[in-house]
């Protein structure tokens, strides 16, 4: 049996690790953790990028960045890519995408595939600056059209796409959903992306104080997400639809707050910046065996994933990802050894491998090569590169195909 819908909700640079019902220490998402309680769990889901362009875009692909070729600003998601909206759609749903993220909108290629597509932020100036207490413009617009564009698809298998750009930064929550945690005593006048990257430049002073503050201010925001969540959930038992929906909860990359002397995201790999939620609710009428799954997955595992639920067999070639159905069903304990990541560094990225054991990292722009034991540090602070040469060497091995699709790019351009 098939989903009758596919309802698919990303909050924006959320990081697992920030989330209540993978651990964290504050409830910071109740609504997520009340889909994680009743659905499915990944513990070890993984991005490919630690920015929008390439977490999204191998969302909607299936494919690594050097696959779908939307990893800086002047390369978009190519027009006749095979992408997730597109299977979709040819198998009867009719496909409606929702973005408040502008590096995730239509000019990128996002829209490819879709029936219907709107770009919340499209003529807003500010728009974290306007709109109520408890809610921001961006947000509000992207409930009303989503809801709107559920109603008129009434007695018709969707599927759908909300992308909201909560808990992504600047990070001050409406004011109903500030001081939660954050201490108005310990304010400081500019959490700005600039004042933040300033600190890790060693161009500001700032003290622990200062990183726990903005931490607070991010958590704020997640639960603000996590809110919207709770409102596009509500929205589709309003309409009836929840129980027939394959609901799947995401995130495109995580967020750092100097556990590596970084800031926000697009500059590092460590697991706060590449560990990611995804949690699914599955339909009426389609058990699974597994609801906590331990295994490594990736973003680009969720299309052809679906893929196989709706009963259609992609092309090959289509999608570097692997279907994680059996991992659901327990019929695999695994699907994948390895995930592999990238930065934000257009053609010289930092790249990464991680298994459940180990994390390498290689730098390409100064040749640093990190390599951590993630079972005895799992924080990733002590680098057991020496000593350890064969197997770094060995992992090295697996980022091979990406260097040279970046080598070959490089020479096109010189």
């Amino acid at each position: 049996m098939k989903p009758k819908h596919v309802i698919v909700c990303l909050i924006d640079a959320a990081g697992a690790g920030h989330m209540s019902c993978y651990g964290y220490h504050r409830k910071t998402t109740p609504n997520i953790d009340a889909l994680a309680a009743d659905g499915i769990i990944f513990r070890r889901c993984f991005t490919p990028g630690d920015f929008t362009m390439v977490g999204c875009g191998s969302f909607h692909t299936g494919r690594y960045a050097e696959g779908h070729g939307a990893y800086y600003l002047e390369r978009r998601l190519k027009d006749d890519d095979l992408t997730f909206a597109e299977t979709m759609r040819r198998a009867g749903y009719v496909a409606g995408g929702f973005s408040a993220n502008t590096y995730a909108n239509s000019y990128m290629g996002f829209h490819v595939g879709f029936d219907h597509f709107d770009d919340m932020k499209e003529g807003l100036k500010g728009s974290r600056q306007r709109g109520t207490d408890e809610m921001y413009e961006c947000e509000q617009r992207c409930h009303e059209r989503f809801n709107a564009w559920m109603e008129q698809a009434a007695g018709q298998s969707v599927f759908a796409y909300v992308h909201f750009q909560p808990p992504h930064g600047d990070y001050e929550a409406p004011m109903s959903f500030r001081y939660r945690w954050a201490n108005p005593a310990h304010w400081i006048p500019n959490t700005s992306a600039d004042a933040l990257e300033a600190w890790e430049q060693g161009k500001a002073p700032f003290t622990q104080q200062d990183v726990d503050y903005v931490r607070d201010l991010y958590d704020e925001n997640m639960f603000y997400a996590d809110y919207n969540v709770g409102l596009v959930i509500r929205k589709l038992k309003d309409l009836g639809v929840w129980d027939d929906a394959l609901f799947i909860a995401l995130s495109d990359h995580g967020e750092a707050f100097m556990e590596h002397g970084f800031t926000l995201h697009n500059t590092t790999l460590y697991d706060e910046m590449i560990h990611v939620p995804l949690i699914l609710k599955r339909p009426k009428g389609m058990d699974f065996e597994c609801k906590d799954i331990d295994a490594l997955v990736e973003l680009i595992d969720i299309y052809p994933t679906v893929a196989e639920m709706i009963g259609v067999e992609l092309p090959n070639g289509t999608v570097d990802g692997k279907s994680f159905l059996p991992l659901l069903t327990g019929e695999a304990d695994k699907i994948k050894d390895y995930t592999l990541s990238r930065s934000a560094h257009n053609l010289t990225p930092i790249l990464s491998v991680r298994t459940l054991k180990h994390k390498y990292i290689f730098n390409q722009m100064t040749g640093t090569r990190e390599l951590y034991d993630l079972e005895s540090d799992p924080l990733e602070k002590s680098n057991i590169m020496d000593g350890n040469s064969s197997l770094a060497a060995e992992l090295h091995k697996l980022l091979e195909p990406a260097l040279e699709y970046y080598r070959k790019e490089i020479e096109k351009q010189s």
